[in-house]
């Protein structure tokens, strides 16, 4: 017989004491009356329930396994146990065996206060995961306690409350063969007919099974065993908040059987065919179709695969599924046996109500080996002394999460919600896994039991528990989810409230309390009303009238496929616009506005199943492009419909308004009660209507002008007429306006006439009397061409007039015009006039304005005196240069023509006829010290239907003005520094970007006064303007002050007496007579401030030695004064021991081997006397020292026994020493450029 193999990898076991209230406790408080006070009888035991599981890795035995008990007497003899302990504050003491154990005893002792002492039992770790049980003591002061635990697989302790622990004794999992006594209990199997299976060389499944003594047929076991172990009375039968829970179903033995008959034993029956180790390899492939919705409806796409491992699906079913794993022989229970306590002196036996008063085990066996061509196996899982079960942990921190509503497959059908439950998964996998967990929903609005949201069994009662599993790709690993897809929601009243439940089971089927959570869901709001076009159409009813008739053809889209549409109704709002893309007012009337002025017009459509009706306007059908008109209805329109609403009766009004917009909106109401009503449109529709009107219009006649006068004054302009096919040449005659109006005997034109009245008049002068005596001919010769240049007499002032005359090879000239159309045949231009103001006159002068200054100006012009004024043109410019002439001061700063907020117009917006006589303003240019310089022009308005052009008057005169910088002169800060030298003098440095050149106002002055405590009189007394200000340091012993460069000014103090403290004052003064003052007061003593250092801290780092680390404050790297900050240590070592010395090492000798995460991170070890020496530090016996600059530390260390460095992070300077043998003290000293020193001192 092969030796039995303990392996918790491969095969493992569990077993718990089943009391009356883990079975009864929910059903019990739920119904009194029908069950006992569990007071007095809920702890008591009843059964013991057991379960196993096979790694996949190993295959399947190749016979039914078997189950052992023996009474619960020491399992064997106790060993000393090799430990060492790790502290893990605040958590406790961790205590960790060199091997796995089956039985740990030991005594926990208080020290002189009374202690609540934890002990927890662990395996392969310290986690929530990895605790087996939970020992509690209340101990008092110095007292002990001895307590035992077994289990199949133990690795440490974790003390909790103390760290004293004695006579720790157990026994290995190397020795659980050596432990005697068992007695066969029970054969558990497949529940499969031997004669079916019997075809697996080398395996016996479907054998006879059952309690030893009482064997069975595989089937009939199986039967017997479910009603031994399994909880009957499943979840608690109420909800905590008072709803009753899914109605519990218990399906038989046979049903389960029948339901692993079709599907899952004869996938095993394959895979057991080949070696076991080759097991878990064998698949099978499926079909997957798409999924379904709660409709029915299937999804698109493709069919999938699916690829099943028979053994891993076993796996699934036995370590979820308590029934199942009973069922299909991998779990089994028994009536719990006490047996009388014993007492053995100190010893007593069977008398611990927590734990069963026997001994457990499970064996396979695997006949030929795990290859299925070798020697016989046999593994076994050791379950001692099962505990009282402890229920599955309640799902914490339930929350809901609402994941959106389904749409219904058919119209005024109920939408469906879908929430998603999640809760914290607990990681107790020894103490109180969770196997699985149900899903109950209450829908508060019905009465009745809660519904289960599980897939029911395939050809058993009841529903599937749903495995607690976890996925490595779930963004959510430490929560646990369900999801409720299909929660409908009632049309009428259109909302839900309901109660969700989850409960959790162990592998024995111990389920916890629901816990619950409250859920509220609605249904989405009534789908819009789409406007997807909308023209309105006026029509010009012709003159006078100004309002137009309109018709609106509207177009919408209403959604048939969830709700029938009862009505539909519309509102609108006309408004008018200034163009077409004006937003249109957010308010609306209560119907369709049909004119400006508020006529309200009611529009809607009603309907009769699919067919409209409208109100207030015609209504068809279209198709889904909106181009045909359709019969209503889903055949021809489909579930998205659209149609066009035709509504006349508008009357748009045109006379204030070129445009008119109309703003539309539409609201639909359901047909399925109760009825409900959308909203409007939230994005109006909106169309506009411009001025249909179009009517005759009159031509006025135009004079072309000629161009402006050249340097004779002359102007010129150019004849062009189209070329006569038989014309040899053209004779061309000229007249003018004035000879036309005597000739005729008609008055010269009025002044104010335009161009256009002129020339009427001159048209109709010709045509009354086209006499061509008037006319003279400008040409000898015959001319050519059919374009010339003319050339306007000098100052004319009328209208000329040409006539061009075709003249054939035999010279006949073509006849003169005649007739009323004679004029037709005149070619007119006019010399146009420059309008030219007289040139403005211009004041400027300094004002106050705010904290500074502006240049206020007064313009005045000579309206009667050449054109009208009616802009001014202001320049400005600081450069006197430019000032000369008005075209190189660049852009004006100003153009005026009306009063504004910084401008006065007088009168403020001239008339047509008026002028602009006056401007005053401020115009406040940046500050300077310089002139700025002013110029204005005035510019006339042109008068095109006169031939006017607009001209600009020449530039009045160039106008200076000073305008100081606002406030006072700048003075920068005053800042001291030591120049090096005597340690008492003090170098001041000061700046200001004042000109040093006198200006139009006068010069900036600097006083500097520098006075002395205990001297009589001042170090510095002076009052100089900034150009006398000297350009060298004084020499000497003396004390003053000179300009470095670029508006920079040095002060040099030579005190007395270091010792004295001094005031210094420096006071700019400006041109008009405004002050800065700075002043400095400084102390007695240097003016270097003193550097300093933090305490030295020390610390060890692993295989590197001591670190020495300090922080300096105040230390720079630059020169001051030529001098340098500097930095000296001075290490003291240890005195090196002699030969033979060692370090003694706390504990028994060596590391102890600590599984997995208990092993511990070996600390530094430094041994004194191995030190390499250094080159950094110089050694004098057992002192080293080092002095550098700071700036010269080096900021990486070399390979030394002893090194410095240094990081500087701003005006911190962190300092760090390495040693790599001891030392007895360390001192730090930074001195100053001025011989200041600083010392700091740590120990070794």
């Amino acid at each position: 017989m092969a030796a039995r193999i303990f392996d918790q990898t491969l095969f493992r076991g569990q077993g718990a004491l089943i009391t009356l209230g883990s079975l009864l406790g929910g059903h019990a408080a739920a119904n009194p009356d029908k069950f006992p006070d569990l007071k007095d009888f809920g702890s008591r035991a009843v059964s013991i329930f057991l379960r196993w599981q096979v790694n996949p890795e190993i295959g399947l035995p190749s016979e039914p396994f078997k189950v052992w008990r023996r009474p619960a007497t020491p399992l064997t003899k106790d060993t000393d146990i090799a430990w060492s302990l790790i502290p893990l504050p605040p958590l406790g003491t961790v205590v960790a065996f060199e091997e796995p154990m089956l039985s740990v005893s030991g005594v926990v002792s208080a020290g002189a206060t009374a202690q609540n002492v934890i002990v927890l039992p662990l395996a392969d770790g310290v986690g929530f995961e990895n605790v087996l049980g939970v020992l509690t003591f209340n101990l008092s002061a110095n007292s002990s306690r001895p307590f035992t635990f077994q289990a199949p697989y133990i690795t440490g302790l974790l003390l909790s409350g103390t760290s004293s622990l004695q006579s720790l004794t157990g026994i290995p999992m190397s020795a659980a063969n050596q432990i005697k006594d068992w007695e066969l209990v029970e054969t558990v199997g497949f529940p499969v007919d031997a004669g079916q299976w019997n075809d697996l060389p080398g395996q016996s499944h479907g054998v006879g099974q059952g309690l030893v003594g009482a064997e069975l047929s595989a089937k009939a076991a199986a039967a017997n065993r479910y009603g031994r172990g399994v909880n009957p009375w499943g979840w608690h039968p109420q909800l905590p908040s008072g709803q009753v829970a899914p109605t519990w179903d218990l399906p038989s033995a046979a049903e389960l059987i029948t339901e692993a008959e079709a599907e899952l034993l004869p996938l095993l029956h394959e895979a057991l065919a080949m070696p076991p180790e080759d097991q878990a390899s064998f698949t099978r492939d499926f079909v997957i179709h798409p999924p379904e919705n709660a409709s029915g409806n299937t999804m698109s796409g493709q069919d999938g695969k699916a690829t099943v491992a028979p053994l891993t699906l076993l796996q699934l079913a036995a370590s979820t599924d308590p029934l199942l794993a009973v069922t299909l022989g991998f779990g089994t229970g028994y009536a719990y046996e006490d047996i009388p306590t014993v007492n053995l002196g100190a010893t007593s036996l069977f008398g611990d109500s927590n734990t069963s008063d026997w001994d457990y085990m499970v064996t396979g066996r695997w006949a030929n080996g795990l290859d299925g061509d070798s020697d016989e196996v046999e593994y076994a899982a050791l379950i001692p002394r099962p505990r009282k079960v402890t229920p599955a942990p309640a799902p914490a921190d339930l929350q809901l999460d609402s994941l959106g509503v389904h749409q219904p497959s058919a119209a005024d059908q109920p939408w469906t919600a879908a929430v998603r439950l999640s809760w914290e998964r607990f990681v107790l996998d020894n103490l109180a896994s969770v196997a699985s967990f149900a899903v109950a929903r209450s829908d508060l609005a019905v009465a009745g039991p809660a519904r289960a949201l599980m897939e029911m069994r395939g050809h058993a009662p009841g529903h599937m528990p749903i495995g607690d599993l976890t996925n490595p790709e779930d963004p959510e690993r430490v929560r646990q989810s369900a999801t409720d897809s299909a929660f409908p929601i009632p049309n009428n009243p259109g909302s839900v409230q309901a109660r969700y439940g989850v409960a959790t089971q162990n592998i024995f089927g111990i389920w916890s309390p629901w816990v619950t959570h409250h859920y509220s869901g609605n249904q989405p709001e009534p789908d819009l009303v789409q406007l997807v076009d909308a023209n309105l159409v006026p029509v010009d009813p012709g003159p006078p009238a100004s309002s137009c008739p309109a018709t609106l053809r509207l177009d919408f889209v209403l959604d048939w496929r969830v709700r029938r549409v009862k009505s539909v109704r519309f509102r609108g709002r006309l408004f008018a616009a200034a163009n077409r893309h004006q937003s249109p007012p957010g308010t609306f009337p209560a119907g369709v506005q049909t004119s400006l002025a508020g006529a309200l017009n009611n529009v809607a459509v009603s309907f009769s199943g699919d067919a409209p009706t409208g109100v207030g306007g015609s209504v068809i059908c279209l198709d889904a492009q909106g181009e045909n008109e359709v019969a209503p209805g889903q055949a021809t329109q489909g579930s998205s419909r659209r149609y066009r609403m035709t509504i006349p009766g508008f009357a748009l009004d045109y006379s204030a308004t070129r445009h008119i917009g109309l703003a539309l909106q539409g609201q639909q109401t359901e047909v399925i009660a109760p009825g409900r009503t959308s909203a409007w449109t939230p994005n109006s529709k909106v169309c506009y209507a411009s001025d249909p009107r179009a009517r005759n219009t009159t031509v006025t006649p135009m004079v072309p002008l000629a161009s402006l006068a050249d340097a004779n004054g002359e102007s010129h302009a150019r004849l062009d007429w189209a070329s006569q096919p038989a014309a040899e040449g053209y004779a061309i005659y000229t007249s003018n306006e004035f000879t036309l109006l005597d000739r005729t005997g008609q008055s010269h034109p009025a002044p104010g006439s335009t161009l256009s009245q002129r020339l009427v008049a001159l048209k109709a002068a010709f045509n009354a009397d086209n006499d061509r005596n008037v006319f003279t001919r400008i040409n000898d010769e015959l001319f050519p061409g059919t374009s010339m240049d003319v050339t306007l007499p000098r100052g004319s002032q009328a209208i000329h007039c040409w006539i061009v005359l075709p003249v054939s090879a035999g010279g006949a000239e073509a006849p003169w015009p005649a007739g009323a159309d004679a004029a037709d045949a005149l070619i007119v231009y006019a010399a146009p006039k420059v309008a030219e103001p007289a040139p403005p006159r211009i004041e400027v002068r300094r004002v106050a304005a705010g904290p500074g200054f502006a240049a206020r100006l007064r313009i005045e012009t000579r309206g009667t005196s050449g054109a009208h004024p009616r802009r001014i043109d202001l320049y400005r410019t600081r450069v006197a240069d430019a000032a000369r002439q008005l075209d190189s001061m660049g852009f004006p700063v100003a153009q005026i023509s009306t009063s504004t907020a910084d401008w006065t117009v007088s009168p403020p917006s001239p008339a047509a006829n008026e002028w602009i006589d006056s401007v005053e303003g401020t115009d406040t240019p940046e500050g300077s010290w310089k002139y700025v310089w002013y110029r204005a022009v005035a510019w006339a308005d042109p008068i095109p239907e006169k031939g006017i052009l607009g001209g600009r008057s020449l530039a009045s005169p160039a106008i200076p003005v000073v305008v100081p910088p606002p406030g006072p002169p700048p003075l920068g800060p005053l800042v001291a520094s030591w120049p090096g030298g005597s340690p008492g003098d003090v170098l001041i440095t000061f700046a200001t970007p004042v000109p040093q050149s006198p200006g139009p106002l006068g010069v900036h002055v600097l006083q500097v006064e520098v006075v002395e405590k205990g001297v009589a009189e001042p170090l510095v007394r002076q009052s100089t303007p900034l150009q006398d200000v000297s350009d060298a340091a004084p020499g000497g012993t003396a004390s003053g002050v000179w300009h470095a460069a670029n508006g920079e000014f040095r002060l040099l103090i030579r005190r007395t007496d270091i010792n004295h403290p001094v005031s210094v004052t420096v006071r700019l003064v400006d041109p008009i007579n405004r002050s800065t003052e700075q002043t400095f007061n400084l102390a007695a003593g240097s003016i270097l401030p003193v550097p300093t250092l933090s305490p030295i801290k020390s610390f060890t780092i692993s295989a590197r030695g001591k670190v020495y680390t300090f922080t300096i404050d105040g230390a720079l790297d630059d020169a001051v004064g030529g001098e340098y900050y500097r930095l000296s240590l001075t290490l003291q070592k240890e005195p090196s021991p002699g030969p033979g010395s060692f370090i003694p090492m706390p504990g028994r000798p060596g590391i102890p081997r600590i599984p997995g995460r208990f092993t511990p991170v070996p600390g530094p070890v430094v041994l004194p006397g191995t030190e390499r020496r250094g080159t950094q530090f110089t050694e004098h016996g057992d002192t080293l020292s080092y002095s550098s600059r700071l700036a010269d530390v080096p900021t990486i260390a070399p390979e030394e026994t002893f090194t410095v460095t240094r990081r500087r992070i701003g005006q911190r300077v962190t300092i760090t020493i390495t040693a790599r043998a001891k030392l007895r003290s360390i001192s730090a000293t930074v001195t100053s450029p001025d011989g200041t020193t600083v010392t700091r001192r740590a120990r070794g």
